[in-house]
């Protein structure tokens, strides 16, 4: 029987190494693509994060005990604005989140493949390991800004966003093991990440803004089992976010 946290010997190795050689090259080429952009601006962001939860049942229609809802967390973050010119923008930014994953007890599930799925608070140890969870975002949007007058801006941006989810502590005598390899399995870490940010200019030295984020779970396209809709672990966020100037001379 297959699980989606075990190692397979076979090519899915081949697919993990490359979605890490992936993550690893991108975070190594940014820093080489900002020797002409000058650090503008410092933001600190609060966020509602919403992460989609789309296996419900097996296969064989069998209920995931133990899964919660699509579940709704609050993400705080930081981040910084880069300029190239007038309108080209750099913003690296870390996001922080707090979330219980299951890895459901096989057993229960016959010759069927089940997956980590978000925990609800009410399951109990017999549904399976539990592990208390930091999600660390780290993205790294390019972004066009549009001035509107003299205090509006919005700037439509990419990133080719990351999101390690890093189990802290197991719950009633739970492993972590089985949510830590299920997470750093097949590039479950990659998020391209469209996005769309507003802002009012208060003064030369104060920025309010609201940003919105859809990272993808571009992952689901290749992994096979348990068949999920490509929903399943996207992440939506709307932030509210105060930008402090930094002094340019």
């Amino acid at each position: 029987m297959s699980s989606a946290w075990y190692i397979d010997p076979g090519g899915n190795i081949v697919q993990r190494r490359t979605a890490v050689y992936l993550a690893v090259w991108m975070v190594l080429l940014v820093p080489h693509s900002l020797s002409a952009f000058t650090l503008e601006a410092v933001e600190l962001r609060s966020s509602v994060l919403w992460i989609g939860s789309a296996f419900q049942e097996t296969e064989s229609g069998v209920t995931v005990q133990g899964r919660d809802v699509s579940p709704l967390r609050f993400s705080p973050g930081v981040s910084a604005r880069l300029r190239r010119n007038e309108n080209l923008v750099f913003s690296p930014g870390l996001d922080f989140y707090y979330q219980e994953y299951l890895a459901p007890d096989m057993q229960r599930y016959g010759d069927d493949p089940v997956k980590v799925v978000p925990n609800s608070k009410e399951t109990g140890s017999a549904a399976g390991d539990i592990a208390g969870t930091l999600g660390v975002i780290l993205s790294f949007p390019f972004g066009w800004e549009f001035q509107l007058g003299d205090s509006w801006a919005v700037t439509p941006a990419f990133s080719p966003t990351l999101a390690f989810r890093i189990p802290l502590f197991g719950i009633d005598g739970g492993d972590t093991d089985p949510v830590l390899q299920h997470f750093f399995l097949d590039g479950r870490f990659l998020y391209p990440e469209p996005r769309l940010r507003v802002a009012y200019n208060v003064s030369e030295q104060l920025e309010l803004g609201i940003l919105l984020r859809g990272m993808l779970p571009i992952y689901n396209l290749w992994i096979s089992e348990p068949d999920v809709a490509f929903w399943d672990e996207m992440m939506l966020s709307l932030s509210a976010g105060v930008v402090f100037m930094l002094d340019s001379e």
